[in-house]
This record gives C-alpha cells, sequence and structure tokens, in this order.
C-alpha cells in the first residue's frame, strides 16, 4: 500500500512538473534552521500583558466592582418597590371592589 502510495506521488510530480517544482520548493523551505527565540522581546511581551491584567484587576476592583454590585441592590431594590406597588394596588382596587 505504501509502495503504491509512493508510486502515485511520482507519477503525479513526473506528470505535472510545475507542481513538482512547488512541491520541491516547498520541501525546502521546510528544512531551513528554525529561527532563534528573541527571549529579550518575549519577556518584554510578557511583561507588558502582566502589566495590562495587572490594570484591568486594579480597575475591575477598584471601579467595576462597585458599580455592579450597587447596579445589583438597585434591581433589587426595584424589584422590590415594583412588588410593593403591584400589591398596593392590588389591594386598593379588591378595597373599592368591595
Amino acid at each position: 500500500m505504501l509502495n503504491y502510495i509512493k508510486q502515485q506521488i511520482i507519477l503525479h510530480l513526473i506528470i505535472n512538473p510545475r507542481r513538482s517544482y512547488q512541491f520541491r520548493e516547498l520541501r525546502h523551505s521546510t528544512l531551513q534552521p528554525a529561527q532563534p527565540i528573541d527571549i529579550h522581546r518575549t519577556l518584554e511581551s510578557y511583561k507588558n500583558v502582566t502589566l495590562l491584567l495587572h490594570l484591568l484587576v486594579y480597575i475591575g476592583s477598584q471601579w467595576l466592582l462597585p458599580c455592579l454590585v450597587s447596579l445589583l441592590i438597585l434591581l433589587y431594590l426595584g424589584s422590590f418597590i415594583t412588588i410593593f406597588i403591584n400589591v398596593s394596588v392590588f389591594l386598593l382596587l379588591t378595597c373599592f371592589a368591595f
């Protein structure tokens, strides 16, 4: 089975020389040595990301969290006030009905 696949690849490369050239270029381009990692740039980018995360946590703890808590309190009180008004109106209507 493996020999058949090899034969088909070789036949395809012989029949289509343009693709053969592209395949050869692709094969040689993948064999080039890898670029060295610039550790200083990598550490600098990690440091920038860390500073950004600290800034987001600070903003979240100083501004966002109190805003969310006060919004939840307002929603809770708003629903309580709405229920109170609905019950009051219902009681008033039932009192006037009788």
